[in-house]
């Protein structure tokens, strides 16, 4: 299992709704956008992979609370 490449990421999910994402200053793994008259926040941390494909991220209070506020998330 492999950590796919944010801009990956970001470009199927401004396919699926139709929208164009755009980093949130000064947040480098964190893209928002609008469909449908929704906010939509995308974070793309990256992984920490073991070689058995079990791994882990994390979030900092302020990357949660960006979330939080989405109504797409």
């Amino acid at each position: 299992m492999s950590v796919p490449d944010k801009k990956i990421v970001v470009n199927k999910i401004t396919q699926k709704y139709g929208c164009s994402l755009s980093t949130i200053n000064r947040k480098q793994i964190m893209f928002q956008g609008v469909s449908s008259g929704k906010r939509i926040v995308v974070c793309t941390p990256s992984s920490k992979l073991h070689p058995n494909d079990k791994g882990w991220f994390d979030l900092t209070i302020k990357q949660v609370e960006l979330l939080d506020d989405a109504n797409n998330r």
